[in-house]
């Protein structure tokens, strides 16, 4: 399973369909833990600001 923000275009032009399941897959959550005293290096900073763009804000950031 893929979230739809991952494969909008394909879902969009019809080349992927969506498989409809007999029961919903339960909610989930993703940690992200790394310390704040320390810079992140730039592909971290990178990652962290995707996730905020298309996830929602972070806990703690």
């Amino acid at each position: 399973m893929l979230p739809d923000v991952m494969v909008k275009k394909e879902l969009a032009e019809g080349s992927l369909l969506r498989v409809p399941l007999a029961s919903p897959i339960p909610l989930r959550y993703v940690n992200l833990l790394f310390r704040s005293d320390l810079n992140l290096p730039a592909a971290s900073r990178i990652f962290v600001t995707y996730l905020k763009e298309h996830f929602g804000s972070l806990q703690g950031s």
